[in-house]
């Protein structure tokens, strides 16, 4: 999983750089959702691979990774200690 913490808007659509993109594992995810900090999961697996799996986060904003950047204004912004947005793919 992904997070993008807190990015400035004019670095969005670069945001793939490494500085700026930090992995986190799923028990940091649930410390976060415990201290009741929300977090945004962006599903970015292709139509392919989930149409084809049974494992799917309700609530989750799905946009495949090659569109991301299309659709950065449908992905609320990141703020370090309220809210985290997520990205996974298989």
């Amino acid at each position: 999983m992904l997070a993008l913490p807190g990015i400035p808007e004019e670095k969005m659509a670069n945001a793939t750089r490494q500085e700026e993109v930090d992995r986190v594992t799923a028990e940091e995810v649930m410390r976060w959702m415990d201290r009741g900090e929300a977090v945004v999961f962006v599903d970015t697996r292709n139509p392919q691979a989930w149409s084809q799996s049974n494992e799917k986060l309700p609530g989750a904003i799905r946009i495949p990774v090659g569109e991301v950047e299309r659709h950065l204004n449908e992905i609320p912004k990141s703020v370090p200690g309220e809210r985290w947005i997520v990205t996974y793919c298989t």
